[in-house]
C-alpha cells in the first residue's frame, strides 16, 4: 500500500505540473463556457473539439470507475460503524447477505444518499456546492484525529501496539508535519472562493459541517453512548 501511494502521488504530481503548463490562460480556463477548466485545457492543447471530447470521455470513464470504489469504501465503513452500534439504524445497516457476504443495505443506503445529494443541484447549486465541498474538510479531519492521537502517544511515551510497519524515529516529525498541513488545509477549505462574499459565493460548508457536528453530539448524548461500546474486533 505504501508503494501504491508513492506511485500514485508521483504520477498525480506530474499530471498537475503538466496541467499547469498547459493552462496558458488561467482566467479563461476558470471562465470556460463548459464550466470545467480541464476541458478548456484539453481544447487549447488539441485545438480540436473531437480530441477534447475523447479526452473528456476518458476522464468520465475514470470517474465512474473511481465512484464504484468510493461506493464500496463508503458502504464498508458504514457497515463497520453500524456493526459497532455507532450510527442510527445500526441493526439494519450491519446486515450482511448470507450468500453474497455483502453489506447489502449499507450499499443501498450509501447509493440512496448519493442520489439525494445529486438531486439537490437541481434546486440549489449553492446548497449542492456546500455539501460537496465538505469532502475535503471531512476527509482531512478523519486523518487529523488518528494522526493527532498517534503524535500524542509518541510524545508522552505511551506504549503503542505496532502493526507490521512503522517509521521509527521519523514517525513523530512526520505526524507533526502532517498535523500542520491538515489544520491549514481544513481551515482554508471553509473559506469563500472569492471576494466580496455574497449569499451565492459564500462557502456554506462551515455551516453544514457545524450542523452535522451538533446532530452527532445530540445523538451521542441521547442514544449513542448507551449502545456504543467501541470497535468490535473480528478474527
Amino acid at each position: 500500500m505504501i508503494f501504491t501511494v508513492i506511485v500514485n502521488g508521483t504520477l498525480g504530481f506530474a499530471i498537475t505540473i503538466a496541467f499547469a503548463f498547459c493552462a496558458t490562460d488561467i482566467q479563461s480556463a476558470l471562465e470556460s463556457p463548459t464550466g470545467y477548466d480541464f476541458m478548456y485545457v484539453f481544447q487549447q492543447a488539441t485545438q480540436s473539439n473531437a480530441g477534447t471530447s475523447v479526452m473528456t470521455a476518458i476522464m468520465i470513464v475514470l470517474m465512474i470507475c473511481a465512484s464504484i470504489g468510493f461506493l464500496a469504501t463508503a458502504s464498508r465503513q458504514t457497515f463497520a460503524f453500524a456493526r459497532d452500534r455507532g450510527i442510527p439504524g445500526s441493526r439494519w445497516l450491519s446486515t450482511v447477505g448470507t450468500t453474497t457476504k455483502i453489506p447489502f443495505w449499507s450499499v443501498v443506503f450509501c447509493t440512496f444518499i448519493t442520489m439525494l445529494i445529486c438531486l439537490i443541484n437541481i434546486f440549489s447549486t449553492v446548497a449542492f456546492n456546500a455539501i460537496v465541498s465538505l469532502t475535503i474538510a471531512g476527509l482531512f479531519i478523519s486523518y487529523l484525529i488518528p494522526v493527532s492521537l498517534m503524535a500524542f502517544k509518541r510524545a508522552t511515551g505511551e506504549p503503542i501496539k505496532w502493526g507490521p510497519w512503522k517509521m521509527g524515529s521519523l514517525g513523530l516529525p512526520v505526524n507533526i508535519v502532517s498535523m500542520i498541513y491538515l489544520i491549514i488545509t481544513i481551515v482554508f477549505s471553509f473559506f469563500a472562493p472569492e471576494t466580496p462574499v455574497t449569499l451565492a459565493s459564500m462557502n456554506w460548508s462551515c455551516l453544514v459541517f457545524g450542523g452535522f457536528v451538533i446532530i452527532g453530539l445530540v445523538y451521542w448524548f441521547v442514544t449513542g453512548k448507551k449502545v456504543y461500546t467501541g470497535p468490535i474486533r473480528e478474527r
